[in-house]
């Protein structure tokens, strides 16, 4: 085997490859910096100079990103293959899980609808009960038609300002002058 490359395999081949091209470049990076300490800075003459070294220095960055379009358009083809190579399974687990969580949220409100009806609430703050278990839902109706039921002290609420006084309703000190 030894150092032929062609008597060895692709992959040694490619790695000795690899390696003398890493070696170049190695080589050619330490005589640039080698001829670069061996000078002294000296300041741009002219704006034309001044630019000139941008333009190359620009120039050198740019070429770092070559393709880098290309590399993202592929990097989208990849993640929709991905996508489109989900195994059934995969997918047929997916469906199931959103079955589920539909299945746990009708069963969630079909309860809470039940203990709101059996509580006698309206069916409309069957959704503003709040617990995890029936229990909870039960403990809470209970709290909300205890609220509902409760007799209101304060005076008149603001729709029954327009309403006429029965001759029973009204003012406490008339109903206790009538009874005496």
């Amino acid at each position: 085997m030894g150092t032929d490359n062609t008597t060895g395999d692709a992959g040694n081949s490619n790695t000795t490859a690899e390696v003398r091209d890493s070696q170049t470049t190695d080589n050619q990076s330490e005589q640039t910096v080698a001829e670069q300490q061996g000078k002294e800075f000296t300041a741009p003459k002219s704006q034309a100079d001044l630019d000139r070294i941008v333009e190359a220095r620009l120039a050198r960055e740019r070429a770092k990103y070559t393709g880098f379009d290309d590399y993202k358009s592929k990097a989208e083809q990849f993640d929709e293959l991905q996508e489109a190579n989900k195994t059934e399974l995969e997918k047929a687990t997916a469906r199931a899980e959103k079955a589920e969580t539909e299945l746990n949220e009708t069963r969630s409100l079909q309860v809470r609808t039940e203990v709101a009806s059996a509580k006698g609430l309206p069916a409309e703050l069957a959704g503003r009960l709040a617990g995890n278990t029936r229990e909870e839902l039960e403990a809470d109706a209970d709290k909300i038609a205890a609220l509902i039921a409760a007799p209101r002290s304060g005076g008149t609420v603001g729709a029954e300002l327009g309403k006429p006084r029965d001759k029973n309703s009204g003012d406490w000190l008339r109903n206790a002058l009538r009874s005496a």
